[in-house]
């Protein structure tokens, strides 16, 4: 996915068919029908979580 956009229609579609799919974390979001206003409000949410610090690479072994 290149942009946020892309992911959520992903996920309100019942994400990208594979073996590992859980279809239990997806029924909700298949079942969603977000409205235009529905799912620019989830975006704009989604687009405001933002954390105010940086997170470091471990050093690895």
């Amino acid at each position: 996915m290149a942009t946020l956009e892309e992911a959520v229609d992903l996920m309100l579609s019942g994400g990208k068919e594979n073996e590992w799919l859980d279809e239990t974390n997806l029924a909700d979001a298949k079942n969603a029908d977000l409205s235009d206003e529905e799912k620019a409000d989830l975006m704009a949410f989604l687009k405001a979580l933002d954390v105010e610090y940086t997170i470091e690479e471990p050093v690895l072994p």
